[in-house]
């Protein structure tokens, strides 16, 4: 499956969002609380040390993002260049318009894929002055799939020659799609970091600098 574009990435990497949480993770089991994006956006700020500049849903239609996804971006602070970012979705569906089969193939057309935690994680190599690159990481639990992907710090050819800015970003990105409190419900550790999120980085629609009105049927996650 060709990925040739930033755009083409990103719709392809959304529509990855197919995977559930496994074991593994700090923040312990999920609780009843239905998952917010703000809370998606706290469990991201859990599993990575990068302080946490902007966070904001993707709006349904966004990238392929359905009706009943709950997704989150967030940009992360770097020490020299450009943000980082992490996209998180949790689905029941093929968000980001990726299927099954296509989430497969990205392990051979990107590259070999890992399993690291019991999740899947996959490298898109950057080139140089025009593309940093891009990393994937999903797991599948039932019928529910968590799904990440994020991009920031230049991904070598050569896994011996990645920085230690991009295993952290990888470690990032298995941390929280593995992490059994990060799905439908939240663990009580992120409904209350959501909090602190809606308190300092979250965007609502008009933070986000759209040009267009307020959707009608918009939710104030805050």
């Amino acid at each position: 499956m060709p990925v040739t574009s930033r755009a083409q990435r990103t719709t392809l990497l959304a529509a990855a969002t197919a995977l559930a949480l496994a074991a593994s993770g700090c923040s312990g089991s999920a609780d009843d609380s239905t998952t917010t994006p703000p809370m998606l956006a706290a469990a991201v700020d859990a599993h990575t040390d990068a302080p946490l500049r902007a966070a904001a849903e993707l709006p349904e239609g966004s990238q392929g993002v359905v009706e009943g996804d709950v997704t989150v971006e967030v940009s992360l602070d770097r020490e020299v260049g450009d943000n980082a970012h992490v996209l998180l979705a949790v689905t029941r569906g093929t968000p980001f318009g990726v299927s099954a089969a296509e989430l497969a193939d990205l392990c051979e057309s990107l590259g070999p894929c890992e399993e690291v935690d019991g999740a899947t994680l996959v490298f898109e190599n950057g080139s140089p002055e025009s593309d940093p690159g891009i990393a994937y990481a999903w797991m599948e639990r039932g019928d529910v799939t968590v799904w990440a992907y994020g991009y920031g710090p230049f991904i070598e050819q050569d896994p011996a020659q990645r920085s230690e800015e991009v295993a952290a970003l990888a470690e990032t990105l298995v941390g929280v799609v593995s992490d059994p409190g990060v799905g439908f419900t939240s663990a009580a550790a992120y409904v209350e970091g959501a909090q602190e999120i809606c308190d300092g980085p979250w965007l609502d629609w008009y933070g986000q600098g759209n040009g267009s009105p307020e959707p009608e049927d918009s939710t104030d996650w805050c």
